[in-house]
């Protein structure tokens, strides 16, 4: 069943399923809400999470928090220290918050922060808006990190407009690897997370709570960083 991002119609389907004895459920919420966990302690069906977290639900989630410490080292490896971030709201755990505190955390490991810091929704619409509205702080910085691909595609647009060329005087990397980040002019750097693990990994672990055998309660899911050009090496750049 398909919600579309809607909270109050996922919650329906949780409640009609129960009602229709099904054996369980996998569910894809976009954020994690006290609704959520409610509404799942209140059904006698077993429930298992894709990449959210819950606090007394099984769970199967992206390495979020890791993936973000190891894209930014990547970007910091680069020879960049003047590194904005766009992501969304707090409230999706995994994306909104992890992602944010993996790339912060690393940041401040080196003493840097990050005084650029724009938060808006999964739209490529949106940031593109928010880019061109923050055009100025933007040139600031040398490089962009993006919580998904989908925000790095508005932002790259935004960005060539006003003259900032990804890959070669500007750089963005992001979270996702979608099938149209490798067919940039500049090819998106990217974290690609294991996709087909985390399904098979759901399932076996929903079918191991339906027969009442012992699994974990929460399994991370493995991810690749894919480096590609989009990502600007200064070390050499500035030895030109």
């Amino acid at each position: 069943m398909n919600a579309n991002f809607d909270e109050e119609k996922q919650l329906e389907y949780i409640r009609k399923l129960a009602r229709m004895n099904v054996d369980g459920i996998i569910l894809l919420p976009t954020t994690m809400s006290k609704s959520y966990e409610d509404t799942i302690k209140s059904i006698d069906v077993p429930v298992v999470l894709l990449g959210q977290e819950g606090e007394y639900t099984y769970s199967v989630e992206y390495n979020d928090f890791n993936a973000a410490r190891d894209l930014t080292n990547f970007v910091l490896a680069s020879g960049h220290r003047k590194i904005a971030y766009m992501g969304v709201g707090e409230e999706d755990i995994a994306v909104g918050y992890y992602r944010k505190l993996g790339v912060m955390r690393t940041l401040e490991k080196y003493n840097l922060d990050s005084k650029d810091v724009f938060i808006t929704n999964f739209g490529l619409e949106n940031s593109y808006r928010l880019i061109n509205e923050n055009i100025d702080r933007i040139r600031e910085n040398t490089c962009l990190i993006c919580a998904t691909d989908n925000l790095a595609y508005g932002a790259i647009k935004a960005l060539e407009e006003h003259g900032l060329s990804v890959g070669d005087n500007f750089s963005v990397a992001a979270f996702g690897d979608y099938a149209s980040s490798s067919l940039l002019k500049s090819p998106l750097t990217t974290i690609k997370f294991d996709l087909k693990e985390a399904a098979k990994n759901t399932v076996d672990m929903l079918l191991k709570v339906i027969k009442e055998e012992e699994t974990e309660m929460k399994i991370l899911i493995g991810y690749e960083l894919k480096t590609r050009k989009s990502v600007v090496d200064l070390n050499n750049y500035n030895r030109k």
